[in-house]
């Protein structure tokens, strides 16, 4: 389980960073594996994701399911 939370703060914090380094024709691009992992980790958690503001923490996504 701590898995997708992992994966899903890393794509958070990063998030902007690869949005400033990647040229503009690949940064558009939607990452189609979030949505897969969001849906994942909502299934297990039955919890609503973490606010934007702490989305980058693995700690928000770990406390709603540890």
């Amino acid at each position: 389980m701590l898995a997708p939370s992992a994966f899903l703060a890393s794509a958070a914090s990063t998030h902007d960073l690869q949005q400033s380094i990647l040229p503009e024709s690949v940064g558009s691009l939607d990452d189609e594996s979030l949505p897969a992992v969001e849906t994942r980790w909502t299934s297990l958690s039955n919890s609503q994701e973490p606010g934007a503001e702490s989305a980058h923490t693995q700690k928000a996504w770990d406390k709603l399911v540890a």
